[in-house]
């Protein structure tokens, strides 16, 4: 019964899915530009924070782009001080929301017009427990015309809801990540959620016969072999005192992968923390140069989850994270009390070979509301004391018993 309940289920999602508004016309004089400078900040601001909070030899991988995203919807949805402090978090500088949505609108556009077998493809959904809340209509409108986002109105204790949730993430990203969500926090009552998915060929794909098994040492020491794959040719590369880097370029050239190798004895940490978004625009823009180079590059796959509610809290957004001073109210109205962010939680998919790459990424904003606030019902007898705050003198102190009486 269960499997055929989240069947329908999907089915509704698939249907609703298809519903959605076709692409608004963009007004032609928006420009992007801004917004990708504050891209270029925000997401090496967060590769950092994410990078303090973790283990030394843990392999690490986020999707800025993805996290973005699901972010931005959220922001729609902010206000007051929240809306500032996660303006600050994502390099935004108090951007006038609407002309946000425009430019990310037009980004999009820009970055998913790819050929020659690279696809990136990105789906945003809002998923909300239509029994404890309701969403703003400006805020579905804004989520539809803006993100092209599907609105589903679910009740969240159903046992088909979270099936159907990941269901959902799974066919937007080629079954590459599976679930978003293992349960729903009984807070919960709203889920954003970005799904992304990458495949692209390399513009000179590397030679299979070529690869072979070759020693790579780890962060502590301990070496492994890995297949290696290899290639000598004409590359786009720097090879400075401070690190090394190569950049390949896919199939389609308006996307590419810069590889960057620290010298040796320094870790990989250190070094990233020595880089900034200015020291990056400067390799790719004026110190890279083309010319033959022989490259070792490991074939590999990553898959990787992580809870970012810390590393956003440590880039200025923990007030959206606090349960009784964040202010969503822009998301919609939950009778219960006060919405906040509960959770973000992001995964991702990265697979490199010889043909070329494919990735996936999911991030998820979980929104949480707080409980309704303690009643005191002063209807039996009770004490009472008027007193001097700041040295605590008390000029009245009694009970009442019986106010008739009085």
């Amino acid at each position: 019964m269960i499997a055929i309940r989240v069947f329908v289920l999907t089915l509704l999602l698939a249907l609703v899915a298809c519903e959605k508004e076709e692409s608004v016309q963009i007004d032609p004089n928006v420009d992007p530009s801004e917004l990708e400078t504050s891209i270029h900040t925000y997401q090496w601001d967060l590769f950092e924070s994410v990078i303090n909070d973790r283990a030394e030899d843990e392999n690490i991988l986020v999707s800025p782009l993805s996290i973005a995203t699901a972010l931005y919807m959220t922001l729609n949805g902010a206000r007051d001080a929240t809306k500032e402090a996660m303006e600050s978090a994502l390099s935004l500088q108090s951007m006038d929301r609407e002309v946000l949505d425009q430019m990310y609108k037009k980004l999009m556009v820009i970055l998913e017009d790819s050929n020659n077998n690279t696809r990136l493809t990105q789906a945003n959904a809002i998923f909300y427990d239509k029994s404890r809340m309701t969403v703003a209509d400006d805020f579905s409108d804004l989520m539809r015309t803006y993100f092209d986002a599907g609105i589903f109105d679910l009740i969240f204790s159903d046992e088909s809801t979270l099936p159907a949730i990941n269901g959902w993430v799974n066919d937007n990203t080629e079954g590459r990540i599976e679930k978003i969500i293992e349960e729903i926090d009984p807070v919960e009552v709203m889920f954003l959620i970005n799904a992304l998915y990458f495949q692209a060929d390399w513009n000179l794909p590397f030679a299979e016969e070529a690869t072979n098994e070759q020693i790579f040492s780890k962060a502590d020491g301990s070496t492994t072999e890995v297949p290696m794959m290899y290639m000598d040719d004409a590359l786009s590369f720097y090879d400075g005192e401070d690190f090394q880097a190569a950049e390949l370029f896919f199939a389609d050239t308006n996307y590419s992968m810069t590889f960057l190798l620290p010298p040796s004895g320094q870790s990989v940490r250190s070094f990233i923390a020595s880089l900034d978004a200015d020291r990056l625009g400067k390799l790719h823009e004026e110190e890279m140069i083309k010319g033959r180079i022989i490259v070792h590059l490991p074939r590999f796959e990553v898959a990787y989850k992580i809870v970012l509610n810390q590393a956003l809290k440590s880039m200025g957004m923990g007030l959206a994270f606090d349960r009784n001073q964040a202010n969503l109210s822009g998301l919609g109205n939950a009778p219960e009390g006060n919405l906040f962010v509960n959770r973000v939680n992001h995964k991702t998919f990265l697979k490199i070979d010889e043909k070329g790459a494919e990735g996936a990424a999911v991030t998820s904003v979980g929104i949480g509301v707080t409980s309704l606030p303690p009643v005191l019902r002063f209807n039996r007898p009770f004490a009472y004391l008027l007193r001097h705050r700041s040295t605590g003198v008390i000029v009245f102190m009694g009970i009442l018993d019986d106010p008739a009486s009085a």
